[in-house]
């Protein structure tokens, strides 16, 4: 099942569109909460879109 608004086209559509894109990410049977319905998937895109900065942050301390 998909998304009503979402055309089949999309990730085609981004990868032309955005040159250093990670995703899009599917995720089946999660709505617009993905912090509830797939923590594990949102917080490992996290630290990979985001390394460089926490580990910045993480000499810092």
């Amino acid at each position: 099942m998909r998304a009503p608004d979402l055309a089949p086209t999309f990730p085609d559509r981004c990868r032309v569109a955005f040159l250093n894109i990670i995703g899009p990410f599917v995720l089946q049977r999660c709505g617009h909460f993905v912090q509830w319905e797939a923590a594990d998937v949102l917080n490992t895109s996290l630290r990979w879109v985001c390394g460089d900065l926490l580990a910045a942050q993480g000499s810092r301390s």
